[in-house]
C-alpha cells in the first residue's frame, strides 16, 4: 500500500530525493542525514498541508483519495472510523506506524509511530488511541 507515498515521491523526484524535497518544503529545514526520516510531528505538518491544499491540488487530492483507498484495514481504521479515515501505514522490524486525517465533523490528523517487541500490541495501541480520540473529538469538540 505504497501508492501514496509512490505518488507523492514521484511528483517529487524520486525516494530519497523527495524525502529531501519534503523536508525543505514542507518542514523548511535541509535534512542533516543522506536519507530523511520524519518524525511523527514532521508528519502531521505534511498531513495538514495536503489535507489544506487538496482542494486547489490535483496531485494532493490524487494522494488523500488514494490514502483513502488503503488496502490495509487496520490501525487507524477500525470499526468505529471505517470509510472515514485517509492514512498511511508503515511497518519496519519492530515500528509500526500510522498517519492519516480522520474526517470527523471536524476533521483532524494524526500520526502514531510506535517502537515496540509485539507488532500486534503496537497495532492495537494505534487502533485504541484513534478511537479514543475519535469518540473524543466527536462528542467534545468543539464543545470545552
Amino acid at each position: 500500500d505504497n501508492i501514496a507515498k509512490n505518488m507523492l515521491y514521484d511528483t517529487l523526484g524520486g525516494d530519497a530525493k523527495a524525502k529531501r524535497e519534503m523536508y525543505q518544503r514542507y518542514l523548511h529545514k535541509t535534512p542533516s542525514i543522506e536519507e530523511p526520516q520524519f518524525s511523527s510531528e514532521e508528519a502531521l505538518v505534511i498531513l495538514q498541508k495536503l489535507y489544506t491544499e487538496k482542494a486547489t491540488k490535483p496531485d494532493y487530492q490524487a494522494i488523500y483519495d488514494s490514502m483513502k483507498q488503503s488496502v490495509f484495514h487496520e490501525r487507524m481504521e477500525t470499526p468505529t472510523t471505517q470509510g472515514k479515515v485517509a492514512h498511511k501505514i508503515g511497518s519496519y522490524d519492530e515500528f509500526i506506524h500510522d498517519m492519516g486525517i480522520l474526517e470527523t465533523p471536524h476533521p483532524f490528523a494524526l500520526a502514531i509511530f510506535t517502537k515496540g517487541p509485539d507488532n500486534a500490541k503496537s497495532a492495537a495501541f494505534i487502533a485504541s488511541v484513534t478511537d479514543k480520540l475519535w469518540q473524543l473529538q466527536v462528542s467534545e469538540y468543539p464543545n470545552q
